[in-house]
């Protein structure tokens, strides 16, 4: 990657920063694959009746049918994804109720302020 390039993202990392729900989102995937993992072990405890030792827990864990196993996981971790994405706020993200007064303050940047007509900066 040239100099050019490398400066260009840094310049488009600070202009546009990843939001911090894409970062709670990511945490609760992470927790959501060990929460659903926890689940599969007692799935395989108390419906395929493995042994609840620790030296077991592999066991228990491969009991869990693939179908079983392939929606628990994807369940558990699009589910608390959204959740810790949901709980997050964004403070660059502009809500539904913010939305007109905003559309309102960037078209009364957009006219000149003493002929009120579009000013040449926005055609």
């Amino acid at each position: 990657m040239t100099t050019a390039a490398a400066n260009q993202q840094k310049t488009d990392a600070k202009e546009n920063p990843t939001s911090p729900k894409v970062i709670a989102s990511a945490a609760g995937a992470g927790a959501g694959a060990t929460v659903s993992s926890l689940l599969l072990w007692l799935l395989g405890i108390t419906v395929w009746h493995q042994p609840a030792t620790a030296g077991a827990v592999d066991q228990a864990m491969a009991a869990v049918p693939s179908p079983v196993s392939a929606i628990v996981v994807l369940a558990v971790t699009v589910a608390s994804s959204a959740v810790f994405g949901w709980r997050v706020t964004d403070p660059l993200r502009i809500s539904k109720s913010e939305l007109p007064t905003v559309m309102r303050m960037r078209q009364q940047r957009s006219l000149h302020p003493e002929t009120g007509q579009p000013s040449d900066q926005t055609r």
